[in-house]
């Protein structure tokens, strides 16, 4: 990064997470459980046996992992952070590659 760069970051301070940055919201575990449990209870003709344990895996994952981005935002982690978004994401891509 430039210092330009450097000086514009440190005035933003850190990045806002909106519904993510407490457990609370429209993006609450029980919420994200329910959409996922939807999404994975009724899996598509023709996903092999891995993508279809990785669907059934999903709902877990994807709650764990958000409970891990309120926790690592809260205690400001910030690689626990980056580690827990990437778990999200995978999560997510298996509920959607389930759901298409």
């Amino acid at each position: 990064m430039t210092p330009g760069q450097v000086a514009e970051q440190q005035q933003r301070g850190p990045p806002k997470l909106g519904s993510f940055a407490t457990l609370e919201g429209p993006c609450s575990p029980a919420a994200l459980r329910a959409a996922a449990d939807s999404l994975a209870a009724s899996p598509p003709q023709g996903l092999n046996r891995q993508e279809l344990q990785r669907l059934e895996d999903a709902p877990k994952r994807i709650v764990e992992a958000r409970e891990a981005i309120a926790e690592a935002n809260a205690n400001k982690q910030g690689p626990r952070l980056f580690g827990a978004v990437r778990k999200y994401l995978e999560a997510s891509r298996s509920l959607l590659v389930g759901s298409s």
